[in-house]
């Protein structure tokens, strides 16, 4: 049996393009602590007391690949590296269905783990399997992103819909996202294992430990 990762304050909620900052913001205002997001999407980034952003030009690319955004990143490392100095735990939670998450996950981690003291938590949210065209750039972040990560954990979408099939796309994600929103309230307050996790929901979102599977 593995060591369990114990978590340390102070921490900090990276959120990354639309989804990951929705519910990196939420968690961050539940957990009264701070948060960074990071978008190539002036919509997707708000500025508070708790909250810092960090916006990834594209110059005149409307619609950059996430291979052409990943380089449009690779000019923010420093400044991500300065928004995460001085935190014992890093949690980033991104959507690798979308280019935002693909291009930027990665990078975030890696560049968090700089810092061999710090513990990286990263929470990815899959494709669905009909959404073909975008699951090999998300399992080709993914093993990026768990490369670099103390731990990560994956939002099984597929799941969840093919055991409620009348939620609408929609539904499912509204549950989903409260659900990682919770499940970063919990194990902010404690430990959790190394290597990969996957996260499963009941139809009212609630997290039961059966949900988390080795």
């Amino acid at each position: 049996m593995e060591d369990e990762l114990s978590l340390k304050n102070p921490m900090l909620l990276v959120g990354i393009g639309g989804v990951g900052s929705k519910i990196a913001a939420a968690a961050s205002a539940a957990l009264e602590c701070k948060c960074l997001l990071i978008s190539n999407d002036k919509k997707d980034l708000v500025h508070n007391d708790r909250c810092t952003a960090i916006f990834v030009r594209s110059g005149e690319w409307v619609n950059p690949s996430c291979y052409k955004l990943r380089s449009f990143v690779e000019s923010h490392r420093n400044e991500m590296a300065a928004a995460m100095r001085g935190y014992s735990t890093v949690i980033v939670v991104s959507n690798l269905a979308g280019r935002a998450g693909t291009a930027i996950a990665p990078l975030v981690c890696r560049t968090a783990k700089k810092d061999s003291s710090t513990a990286v938590i990263s929470l990815a949210i899959m494709p669905f399997k009909y959404e073909a065209d975008r699951i090999f750039s998300a399992g080709t972040a993914l093993r990026r992103v768990r490369e670099v990560s103390d731990s990560t954990i994956v939002m099984d979408n597929d799941a969840f819909l093919d055991n409620n099939p009348e939620l609408s796309q929609q539904d499912c994600f509204a549950i989903t996202n409260n659900a990682i929103v919770e499940v970063i309230a919990s194990i902010s307050a404690g430990m959790i294992k190394p290597a990969m996790n996957v996260l499963r929901t009941t139809s009212s979102g609630q997290i039961s430990r059966h949900a988390w599977m080795r």
